[in-house]
């Protein structure tokens, strides 16, 4: 009886073990969309041309009186950071695009929507950088090649 019971909790630890890399990946919900939006022109976008490209957007609303269309993809992960992108259109009575906000939070799109930041180098010439000190005793300058403090 305790042999059996032994061998019971053994197996679920087993099973537990080999299946917490299915619970470690991630979960996503929505379908994924091309991020570049250049396609989308204010006016002369229409419902048609969305649907044609995207398919049918994953929610519908209204923003004080304007029909909306809501794209999104999330992926969710058991450890790590939680990534999105949405897409969210603003018809006129035309059903054309009145306006349209875009956010991301994945890496590929942050980057290539930031403008490249410069590079700071201090010593540019990679000579050290000098700083006059005052010798508390004899009150003489003295030379320092360790930088700024």
């Amino acid at each position: 009886m305790i042999q059996n019971k032994k061998n019971k909790g053994t197996k679920i630890l087993l099973i537990a073990c080999a299946s917490l890399p299915l619970f470690a990946g991630c979960v996503s919900s929505g379908r994924n969309f091309p991020s570049d939006t250049g396609w989308i022109e204010k006016g002369k976008t229409s419902q048609k041309d969305v649907r044609m490209l995207l398919g049918e957007p994953g929610s519908v609303g209204n923003s004080g009186g304007t029909p909306t269309w809501t794209y999104g993809y999330y992926q969710y992960q058991l450890f790590g950071t939680a990534r999105y992108k949405e897409l969210k259109i603003f018809w006129d009575p035309a059903e054309f695009v009145r306006h349209f906000s875009y956010d991301s939070s994945f890496p590929d799109d942050i980057r290539s929507t930031l403008p490249e930041q410069p590079v700071y180098s201090k010593n540019i010439e990679n000579k050290p950088a000098h700083r006059h000190v005052k010798d508390k005793t004899s009150g003489r300058d003295e030379s320092s090649a360790w930088g700024t403090y």
